[in-house]
């Protein structure tokens, strides 16, 4: 069994025991089981799954950093919402106009502000996808 913590700047969002954890790294999705090699890496907008006595919870989360012990795993996220905490409607509004900043932005693609927009477009597809999955 896994001790998972899920935190964000508004508070505590999990903080119980978990089977199993799925989250998106920097360099791709990772799964953790008992007694996994520790490890610390920074995460990216997208699902994270927690297998809770046989069930999977699933969470939009923003960007984050993610530690992992041998019996634990620690999410520190910008966000982390469950399907009923999503508004459909607003994130598809978020979506589309992130998705027409990208079209008309004149940057260059290296420019913060199009990592930004690039940023909030995963977000919102990780939020409908999680809304898709309840």
């Amino acid at each position: 069994m896994l001790h998972v913590t899920i935190v964000t700047p508004f508070g505590m969002v999990y903080d119980g025991e978990a089977e199993e954890v799925c989250a998106p790294g920097f360099e791709g999705e990772f799964g953790v089981l008992d007694n996994h090699i520790p490890f610390l890496t920074r995460g990216r907008e997208g699902v994270a799954s927690l297998m809770i006595q046989g069930k999977k919870t699933y969470y939009a989360v923003g960007q984050s950093f993610i530690e992992v012990g041998p019996n634990k795993v620690l999410i520190l996220a910008e966000s982390a919402l469950t399907a009923d905490q999503i508004e459909r409607e607003k994130v598809e509004a978020d979506l589309a106009a992130a998705e027409k900043r990208l079209a008309e932005s004149d940057l260059r693609l290296d420019d913060p502000v199009v990592d930004r927009i690039k940023h909030d477009i995963g977000l919102a597809q990780a939020r409908l996808k999680v809304i898709g999955m309840h």
